[in-house]
């Protein structure tokens, strides 16, 4: 297990760490050059472990804590970080527009999720949708 002051790793997954505004930041690095975000959860990771297609997805990605479980989990590792929920992130980044694919939840809650989006930022493009059972 490699840890730095930046990452920790759990479930073989690399977690981004740090305050909001550094994990803010490192996602705002990504905006335009084709990376992946994913605000991770427990729930996730475990799937991820038995879910090759997720695994892969979550490993190529900037995996942000979405919340307590995942800031509980580092703390126990001596690793302190802040959470950064995507429903938190995601305005934040998209501020000047851009295009939006969401993943999660039961079905139809990320077509809501960017209806909710588009009716405060119109400058969003639509690029996918999938619920979080489809993985």
């Amino acid at each position: 297990m490699i840890e730095d002051r930046k990452n920790a790793i759990l479930l073989g997954q690399r977690i981004a760490t740090g305050t909001r505004s550094e994990l803010l930041k490192e996602a705002q690095a990504l905006i335009g050059v084709g990376g992946v975000i994913a605000t991770v959860n427990p729930i996730m990771l475990v799937r991820a472990v038995k879910n090759p297609a997720l695994e892969r997805a979550l490993h190529h990605s900037l995996n942000i804590p979405d919340g307590v479980g995942i800031k509980s989990a580092l703390m126990k590792r001596g690793v302190e970080t802040e959470v950064f929920p995507g429903v938190e992130l995601v305005p934040e980044l998209l501020q000047e527009g851009g295009s939006v694919g969401i993943v999660g939840g039961e079905a139809g809650v990320a077509e809501r999720a960017f209806s909710e989006l588009y009716r405060h930022n119109d400058k969003l493009t639509f690029a996918f949708c999938y619920d979080g059972y489809t993985f």
